[in-house]
């Protein structure tokens, strides 16, 4: 009998999955490209310039307006 229990134990044992080695506590880095990190920064600096522009020629046709 305490052979049969002996065997299922180491049996159960060796069917187990071996836990991971590596290492959760660290996770990598993922490399970022400075370029792709600062587009959406970029794309809205130029739309606030774009903007700007429009705005100074809807000033502009005012100004024409009101002098006549």
């Amino acid at each position: 009998m305490k052979i049969i229990t002996i065997l299922t134990i180491l049996f159960l044992l060796s069917c187990s999955d071996a836990p991971q080695q590596d290492n959760p506590d660290k996770p990598q880095p993922v490399p970022v490209k400075k370029e792709h990190a600062l587009q959406g920064y970029q794309d809205q600096i130029q739309k606030a310039k774009d903007m700007e522009k429009e705005i100074l020629k809807a000033a502009e046709k005012q100004r024409k307006a009101i002098d006549g």
